[in-house]
């Protein structure tokens, strides 16, 4: 096996890796950020252990986690492959067909 193609193997697995450490730490951060404006909001910084006991946050949990894996995505793959070619790929502007003047057209294929 060629050091490239090891290199390439490793950046794979990394970016597996990296993107679930990465999401992870957006979702202890969403989380964090949560407690805290119930405590600005309430004025009582009790509040802020009691949030991660709330009954609503077994709703709110898995939006956090889709929300952190995506944001996470959209930046590594932005990374990977260039700024906005993932926008373009998932609108269809990167296919759009252009009207093109031909040299030979069927008409002149008479014999």
């Amino acid at each position: 096996m060629s050091s490239r193609a090891g290199s390439a193997r490793r950046r794979i697995h990394g970016c597996g890796a990296d993107l679930v450490m990465s999401s992870t730490i957006v979702v202890v951060l969403l989380l964090a950020g949560r407690a805290a404006g119930q405590v600005l909001t309430t004025l009582q910084p009790s509040r802020f252990p009691k949030s991660f006991t709330d009954v609503h946050l077994a709703d709110a949990l898995p939006f956090f986690i889709v929300l952190a894996f995506t944001i996470q995505f959209v930046l590594q793959m932005n990374r990977m492959i260039g700024a906005n070619v993932l926008r373009y790929f998932a609108t269809g502007s990167d296919h759009r067909p252009r009207k093109e003047e031909r040299v030979c057209s069927s008409a002149s294929w008479t014999t």
